[in-house]
């Protein structure tokens, strides 16, 4: 994937994450640990993190779905639901190519988030953030 299009879903998901007040604070901050726990712990226990926190957490719950959307090698068609399950059964080979592209996603959804404006309202759908 491109960063263009990374750049896109991105922006996407920052968006959709903006405009749900329940989830908003938390999913930065949540955005911002993502990668460094990817790098830290693995691929696998970062998501498996965010599956069990999933319930209790909205801000969780979106970037588990946001993630599974993101289209990483090998896990093309995943959902939420079977994400962390799909992410810990890859092939070595598969799992260094997953966490790769999972940690350029995580660079473009921090750049994103790092764009919110700190205090303004959400704004209307089709205007700039």
């Amino acid at each position: 994937m491109k960063d263009l299009e990374r750049a896109r879903r991105a922006f996407g998901c920052a968006d959709e994450a903006w405009r749900d007040e329940a989830a908003r604070a938390e999913y930065r901050s949540r955005v911002h640990a993502l990668g460094p726990n990817v790098l830290r712990e693995g691929l696998a226990a970062a998501v498996t993190f965010l599956e069990r926190e999933q319930n209790k957490k909205p801000a969780a719950r979106l970037l588990l779905r946001h993630l599974s959307q993101a289209e990483l090698p090998g896990l093309d068609g995943k959902n939420a639901e079977n994400f962390a399950g799909a992410v810990r059964a890859l092939e070595v080979d598969d799992y260094i190519l997953a966490t790769r592209e999972a940690l350029r996603v995580c660079l473009w959804l921090r750049r994103a988030v790092q764009a919110w404006p700190d205090d303004a309202p959400a704004p209307a759908p089709g205007e700039a953030a």
